[in-house]
């Protein structure tokens, strides 16, 4: 058996725990169905209907009914041959309370255990985000928020430590401020009431010096200094490139695997990873180290890896990932086609442009919207990026004079026309595969950029990964600095 043969996906929750399956399998196996595709199953926040906020992922969510359930899942799926994918979500996590690794991070900052595991800018250029992350949560301004008393210091139920409430939201305190907070508490019962205004003085003063900054949810847009998934403060993305937060995110999913309770992984958005490549060939790696070692029961079969991954039309998967494919956006989409009448276009572009009052094409309006969304939606990432370019062309005396503004207007034109989710530049440069679309681009911004502009285009080409990094020259900066590359990504 060397894959499934074919998948029923099931979608966990409360209302569907484990244990609900288990009356299904033969229903299942009757249909053909070799393996059950099952939601992620590691704990979510609290009343998840989906699973992909992850707070924890040592555990099977208690919710779901927790290990022991998935053991009698399992035990009777073997009893009819079948085999169970679990779906792994390691590039974010839920933001949450009870998220220890995150509450770490809001509790104790850079010194966090956990501050390396979260993508996150602790350099901000912002004064006020320095050593801070931004805590984009209330639903009005800061300053209306604590004036109307909206933000409170309360006692956690749990630990006794003090914390800041906002509704149902809990926010730690740093350590370093637990005695003299409780000490006036227990004083002075009005220390912290914002409805005073030296409570809403002292207030103020006391979210100053915590290691998160509360602003208005509208900020995140422009000010965010972690990464999201995509537009959702509610998922920090995690820094599954690094050893030590990669090996603990798995530790689970690899003894499941080893111990026959799993027979193979779908990975959650894969092109979130820094590293897709190097990520999967890890997975597929670790897996076959244990495949030895699983009980005589389990399927007969190499691991099995898919991952999600929306592929542009004429886009192929890397071979080199070592993954057996995607999960199904292509079959679906061809499907779709034949759920469509193309004879219905002509119909259904006239009714568009009555109601929209647009003539414009689909490409053009397309092109529009990604401009609306690097100007608004994802503001805050540009900046970086635009940031870090700049950092760049100062390496170089050739390139030093390029404006942020002038590295702004090319590297907007450079993602409007960008044909596919990612290129996946190393330190070898564009693989074979990703220069197609990123000379695609290139040609594109050309068109639409002045001529001025074309240098610019050019050397950031290089420094997106048109050039290999290893070969690119090494100049001497002037005034005795240090050396440096000349181009780098």
């Amino acid at each position: 058996m060397s894959a499934p043969r074919a998948t029923v996906r099931l979608q966990f929750h409360e209302g569907f725990p484990i244990t609900d399956a288990i009356d299904l399998v033969e229903y299942f196996h009757k249909l053909g169905i070799s393996d059950i595709y099952a939601s992620p199953l590691t704990r979510a926040r609290a009343g998840s209907t989906h699973g992909y906020d992850t707070i924890d992922y040592h555990v099977i969510s208690p919710e779901l009914g927790g290990e022991a359930a998935l053991r009698k899942l399992v035990a009777r799926l073997r009893e009819f041959g079948m085999g169970l994918i679990l779906d792994i979500v390691p590039n974010h996590m839920g933001v949450s309370p009870d998220n220890a690794w995150w509450w770490s991070v809001l509790r104790e900052g850079p010194n966090s255990r956990y501050a390396e595991y979260f993508d996150i800018d602790w350099n901000s250029p912002d004064p006020s985000l320095k050593g801070k992350l931004l805590a984009p949560y209330l639903g009005d301004p800061y300053g209306k928020v604590l004036s109307e008393g909206q933000l409170k210091i309360e006692r956690d139920q749990k630990t006794h430590e003090p914390i800041v409430t906002y509704y149902d939201a809990r926010f730690p305190i740093s350590p370093e401020h637990h005695e003299d907070v409780l000490r006036l508490m227990d004083e002075t019962p009005h220390a912290f009431d914002a409805s005073r205004t030296d409570g809403r003085q002292r207030l103020h003063d006391l979210l100053e010096r915590q290691h998160y900054r509360l602003a208005w949810w509208r900020t995140a847009a422009e000010e965010i200094n972690w990464r999201r998934f995509f537009e959702i403060s509610d998922l920090a993305g995690m820094r599954a490139e690094r050893d030590a937060v990669r090996d603990d995110i798995h530790s689970l999913f690899f003894r499941l695997y080893e111990e026959g309770l799993v027979d193979g992984l779908r990975v959650d958005h894969v092109d979130g990873l820094a590293d897709p490549k190097a990520y999967c060939r890890y997975l597929r790696a670790e897996l076959e180290k244990r495949a030895d070692r699983r009980p005589a029961d389990a399927p007969k079969r190499k691991p099995y890896v898919v991952v999600e991954k929306i592929l542009a039309a004429g886009e192929p998967l890397a071979t080199s990932w070592q993954t057996d494919g995607t999960t199904g956006y292509d079959f679906m989409s061809e499907v779709g086609q034949w759920l469509h009448d193309p004879q219905g276009e002509a119909t259904l572009t006239t009714m568009w442009q009555s109601i929209s009052g647009s003539t414009k094409t689909f490409t053009e309006l397309s092109r529009t919207a990604r401009r609306q969304l690097i100007q608004q939606n994802f503001a805050g990432e540009f900046d970086a990026l635009v940031r870090l370019l700049h950092r760049i062309a100062h390496f170089d005396l050739m390139t030093r004079d390029w404006s942020p503004s002038a590295i702004r207007r090319v590297l907007t034109e450079l993602l409007v026309y960008f044909p596919v989710y990612r290129t996946y530049a190393d330190v070898q440069g564009h693989t074979e595969l990703d220069q197609v679309p990123f000379t695609k681009a290139r040609e594109g911004a050309h068109a639409s950029l002045r001529p001025a502009d074309y240098d610019l285009l050019d050397t950031m080409a290089g420094w997106l990964g048109g050039e290999a990094p290893r070969t690119i020259r090494r100049i001497s900066a002037p005034c005795g600095c240090r050396p440096f590359a000349a181009s780098s990504s």
